[in-house]
């Protein structure tokens, strides 16, 4: 079943009308290859099974642009990863506006336009979002525990590839459509297929 809720603004309340993303698109990525590191924090904000769900998700959906994705410990060091970011994890942001009227994820990005090296992400909201959805008819509460699991970490995992998009591509312009775009369905958040997540001008 199709919901309606939409999300406004994954990283920040940009004008999704702003000048479309014109570099870095499809698969013409600048470096043959980027190696990114992502430090959870605080360490177990998220279940595991969570953790690793999005952390895959936003993984498959770089993969064909030559970026890797692999969490690391917070504390450690020596990592050889092009890109160490920092996600820190919300969970008790809950906005009394709708869900898809508040940012899922964040990036900042200093005076001269440079990224910051830290993502963060709204977890509260995005499941908030996701009660909207529906898979095999049942809301998520109804949902097995390793489905919900896996459905929630999908969402997730494409908020975390959208904002790590941001720190790549080192814009904060959105695209019309696409896994850059400002505006998407939550219920292609959660569907399989991941055919609305690629790079598009």
């Amino acid at each position: 079943m199709m919901t309606k809720n939409f999300i406004h603004g994954m990283s920040r309340a940009y004008d999704e009308r702003m000048p479309i993303l014109s570099m870095l698109v499809a698969a013409s990525l600048t470096v043959p290859s980027v190696r990114i590191a992502l430090a959870f924090s605080p360490r177990g904000a998220m279940p595991p099974l969570v953790e690793r769900a999005a952390v895959a998700e936003a993984a498959a959906i770089w993969a064909p642009y030559g970026v890797s994705i692999a969490a690391v410990d917070p504390a450690g060091r020596g990592t050889d990863a092009t890109v160490l970011l920092t996600v820190i994890v919300s969970l008790s942001s809950v906005s009394p506006q709708a869900p898809w009227q508040v940012p899922l994820g964040a990036v900042e990005f200093a005076a001269n336009g440079t990224p910051r090296p830290v993502i963060r992400l709204f977890v509260d909201r995005v499941i908030r979002l996701l009660e909207g959805a529906q898979q095999t008819g049942a809301p998520p509460a109804a949902w097995p525990p390793l489905m919900r699991a896996q459905v929630v970490g999908r969402a997730i995992g494409r908020v975390l590839a959208h904002e790590i998009g941001h720190v790549v591509l080192r814009s904060q312009e959105h695209a019309r459509s696409g896994l850059m775009r400002a505006v998407q369905r939550s219920d292609e958040l959660v569907e399989p297929s991941r055919h609305q997540y690629r790079l598009r001008d």
